[in-house]
């Protein structure tokens, strides 16, 4: 027997959510959105009529907003948003005060897929010789995989999340074949320097971030950390991609997870913090979706969905933010449930040592999953905050990140990256400076 989507379950019809965008057409509006990304899905048209089709789609939305107060409804009279409206609500976000100048504008979706540049042998940021450190090679400019992260930082902050990105890139230039696309609002460093063409160097390509704005009766209701994680959405409409896989920023790598492309989407990490994976209940996963990790499959439909869905508050999604949204949309709408990853494979810092390991011949160290996601509660060890890192214990003050079996390999990784890539910091340099790091002040 299928189960019932919310969608259907709120209008009191068998609608799917397909079936009900069928019957909301209506305003001419929406019907050059349609016609738009028709034109726009031949690739090879696309840098030839954005432009004017990006007019024509803007006068009609003009026309809409003021043919008054015109909303498509299914059968029940359940209002759900025009494209133009989920347009609108999208926003190239700001940069970061004192730290960036005004960026180009985009085509969106972006560009044609672009590998960034192989890793050359790079000299250190300042003094001395360092051996090369090469990485594990870019992918081809052919490639349709790529990984993603997302590091948005208000106008007033330092770059707290390109920093945390770093660590990331540089790990994926060790362990993996495929580039990382980091979606910022972080362009240049206050010396000028360029983001983008920095960190080719990591095998990273560099976009916009945009501002997706949730359902306005959820956004009154999610916290500012939720609101911002909605922006993940986003990551659907990287079509030049055959698959992707989102990692958040606070996460590392201990080994490749490449063989995750390989697998159908949609997986994800399992949010589980006592470390375990629940019992399947008649041969359904009854865990929670965390997209820490988040295996995708880029559809610029599946993005208008998900907004439409959101719009319905089935399920009251807002009360575990984007990932209920997530998970519920398809379990319910698409009927092919989110498949969540082993905890030996990705799981919480807080769970290292607690899950199973490889059954090597004796026991002992073999429990590392290959992803990790925080490196605790407080996440003091997968950042360059070397004073959170110091902590008194039984009386001692000591840096409690020289204990964590991945403390040192995250800064082992970051330092790498600042030094490939010749940023010059005074808090990375402090942070990097091994007598510095290893003292106990």
């Amino acid at each position: 027997m299928s189960q019932q989507s919310p969608l259907s379950a709120a209008s009191g019809s068998d609608l799917t959510l397909g079936e009900s965008k069928n019957l909301i057409g209506g305003a001419r509006s929406c019907e050059a959105e349609s016609w738009k990304r028709q034109i726009v899905g031949a690739r090879w048209w696309r840098d030839a009529v954005m432009f004017a089709i990006g007019a024509v789609v803007a006068s009609a939305c003009l026309v809409y907003s003021g043919a008054g107060s015109v909303q498509a409804e299914d059968k029940s009279g359940l209002a759900l948003p025009s494209p133009c409206q989920q347009a609108s609500d999208d926003k190239l976000l700001p940069p970061p005060q004192g730290h960036v100048v005004a960026r180009p504008g985009i085509v969106d979706p972006p560009g044609k897929v672009m590998a960034a540049t192989p890793t050359a042998s790079w000299g250190p940021a300042a003094g001395g010789q360092a051996p090369a450190m090469k990485g594990g090679g870019s992918a081809s400019s052919s490639s349709s995989y790529a990984f993603v992260q997302l590091a948005h930082d208000l106008p007033h902050d330092p770059p707290s999340q390109v920093w945390k990105a770093l660590a990331m890139a540089r790990a994926l230039q060790r362990v993996s074949r495929y580039p990382l696309v980091l979606l910022t609002n972080f362009t240049l460093f206050i010396n000028g320097t360029k983001l983008a063409t920095r960190l080719q160097r990591l095998n990273v390509q560099v976009f916009p971030i945009h501002e997706i704005r949730a359902p306005s009766q959820a956004r009154s209701k999610l916290e500012h950390a939720e609101r911002i994680a909605y922006w993940k959405l986003q990551v659907w409409r990287l079509t030049q991609f055959k698959k992707l896989i989102l990692l958040d920023t606070d996460t590392i790598l201990a080994r490749s997870i490449d063989w995750l492309f390989e697998l159908q989407p949609v997986w994800g990490q399992r949010d589980s913090h006592d470390c375990s994976a629940p019992l399947a209940v008649g041969g359904e996963d009854r865990g929670r979706l965390n997209t820490g990790l988040l295996l995708i499959e880029p559809n610029e439909q599946t993005y208008h969905n998900l907004q439409q869905y959101a719009h319905t508050m089935a399920l009251d999604w807002w009360k575990r933010g984007h990932e209920a949204l997530i998970q519920d949309y398809f379990k319910y709408v698409v009927h092919t449930p989110v498949k969540l990853l082993d905890p030996s494979d990705a799981t919480f810092g807080m769970c290292l040592g607690r899950t199973e390991g490889l059954p090597y011949e004796e026991k002992g160290p073999w429990k590392m999953p290959a992803f990790v996601h925080k490196s605790s509660l407080k996440n003091e060890c997968f950042y360059l905050d070397r004073q959170a890192q110091l902590q008194e214990v039984d009386g001692k003050r000591v840096n409690v990140c020289h204990y964590h079996p991945l403390g040192t390999w995250w800064r082992s990784l970051f330092c790498s990256a600042v030094n490939i890539t010749e940023i010059h910091d005074p808090i990375a340099a402090d942070f990097c400076d091994d007598s510095t790091w290893y003292s106990k002040s």
